[in-house]
């Protein structure tokens, strides 16, 4: 079995037992939520609140707004060209939550995320410490 083929499998069996499981039913409402903080109002927030504290001269803000402004196009194109459907899509399950676009890779959420982590954690890295500590 071909590598790629391999991982199919692994996800699809995953997927499929965490589904059958029920296990996640209890953690529904705040998984939702938590999803929501991605769609980018958390990042938009950020930049301005850093703009109010310390003017369009400080570089956090710019960082910020040159990485998304590659980030997000890169995003879109390698999405759009390697068309990985969603799982609900692949597999007999309920959809929970309603995705923004058509497919899954890469995501969206969770490269802002790591791009908007990485940032703040290079201009703040005091975050890091209580971030490994659990107490952020």
């Amino acid at each position: 079995m071909r590598t790629l083929e391999k991982i199919h499998y692994l996800d699809t069996v995953a997927v499929l037992r965490l589904f059958d499981s029920k296990a996640y039913t209890h953690i529904l409402k705040p998984c939702y939520y938590l999803s929501k903080t991605g769609d980018g109002w958390v990042y938009v927030l950020t930049s301005f609140l850093s703009v109010l504290i310390a003017g369009y001269e400080n570089l956090y803000f710019w960082s910020l707004l040159l990485a998304f402004s590659i980030e997000r196009p890169l995003y879109y194109i390698l999405k759009n060209s390697l068309k990985r459907n969603r799982p609900f899509k692949i597999i007999n399950i309920k959809n929970l939550i309603v995705p923004s676009d058509q497919f899954s890779f890469p995501s969206g959420h969770t490269s802002a995320a790591f791009l908007f982590c990485i940032i703040t954690l290079y201009f703040i890295p005091g975050l890091l410490f209580y971030c490994c500590l659990g107490q952020f």
